[in-house]
């Protein structure tokens, strides 16, 4: 990241022009304040509650300060003649569904991008470069069928095409929850595509459906609240999963080990192949006898992260679904044509050059 860092450096000071300065606007600095310190603990405390625990001093802290934080800058948002972040915004029905299926769309997506790494790498054993180059058409499809959805979008409103792009979405995530350990990896591939293309077809009508509700002096503002939503939506998804993840592979661990008998003719033809492995490998017997009792512990490990990331797939799908339901209430708003195309002239203050 550090070479592309300096690049964007560059072209920013080199290409980007200062823009003009608007006399008379109050700057929100109690507004950056409290959103800094708010979003940043609260980040803080998604991306390592799973690992710390959610009841942890630390964890604790980091969400009682985010609470504090957050709580004081919907009061100062509220309040302030110029908010960085305009929640009255919200007051706009549409505006504020098209966040909320925005939401649940970044919980399914970004769950989903989590979680794959986990499976392909952690369970089926593949290379980073494999899971990569697996996950890979996922995005082409999905960048593929952006303009193509906004080109529908235009001609005959959000609701049908999100729902379109919802129902092969909700489909596809139900799908992926029964991935297993002798999955083909063309069959991953060929599933996570059609998901990418569905994500496609949706997000950027939902988005568009709300935005353009907003009175354009404002759509700014709407785009910073839009962002910020997303943004958290997927680092709350992201911890969600990752909490499921884990208790369910305990819960699977414990049910899976329970249903394993030693004594049943099965696990004992098992475990006495394994040990005879073992025992041409140059091993003792005991020892080898460790060895396939070890190598069948394996087993219902990797088994019980499959059924967990079933799980956690289940979950995302669930999101994806509620997202579906909400979608009915959008309304079918066409990009007008003709003279109605052209934007509203907005006569904009006097502004003096910084």
């Amino acid at each position: 990241n550090l070479p592309i860092g300096i690049i964007n450096l560059f072209l920013a000071a080199t290409n980007l022009k200062e823009t003009a300065l608007v006399r008379g606007k109050h700057f929100d600095l109690l507004g950056v304040i409290f959103s800094t310190v708010g979003f940043l603990c609260l980040l803080m405390a998604l991306s390592e509650g799973a690992g710390e625990g959610w009841t942890s001093p630390y964890i604790v802290t980091l969400l009682s300060i985010a609470i504090t934080s957050l709580a004081a800058l919907a009061v100062n948002e509220l309040r302030h003649p110029e908010p960085i972040l305009d929640l009255r915004l919200f007051k706009n029905f549409l505006f504020a569904l098209s966040n909320i299926i925005g939401a649940m769309l970044a919980i399914g997506l970004f769950g989903a991008i989590f979680l794959m790494p986990i499976l392909i790498q952690n369970v089926l054993g593949q290379t980073a470069m494999k899971s990569g180059l697996i996950t890979f058409p996922a995005a082409i499809a999905s960048g593929l069928m952006m303009p193509i959805s906004g080109k529908i979008f235009d001609k005959y409103g959000a609701r049908g095409i999100v729902i379109i792009g919802l129902v092969i979405t909700t489909w596809t995530t139900y799908i992926m929850s029964g991935f297993n350990l002798i999955t083909p990896f063309a069959a991953i591939t060929f599933w996570m595509a059609i998901r990418g293309a569905g994500m496609g077809l949706c997000m950027m009508p939902v988005t568009t459906a709300g935005m353009n509700t907003v009175p354009p002096h404002l759509v700014g503002k709407a785009s910073a609240l839009s962002n910020v939503v997303r943004q958290v939506s997927a680092s709350f998804g992201i911890a969600i999963i990752t909490t499921i993840l884990q208790k369910r592979e305990v819960f699977h661990f414990a049910n899976l080990a329970q249903s394993v008998n030693m004594n049943g003719n099965e696990a004992y033809a098992l475990q006495t192949a394994l040990q005879n492995m073992a025992i041409h490998q140059g091993l003792s017997y005991d020892t080898a006898q460790g060895v396939g009792l070890g190598l069948i512990a394996q087993r219902v490990t990797l088994l019980s992260m499959v059924n967990a990331i079933g799980d956690c797939f289940m979950v995302a799908a669930g999101m994806c679904l509620l997202a579906l339901i909400l979608c009915f209430w959008l309304k079918d708003k066409k990009k007008p044509v003709g003279p109605a195309a052209s934007s509203p002239v907005i006569k904009a203050p006097d502004a003096k050059l910084a």
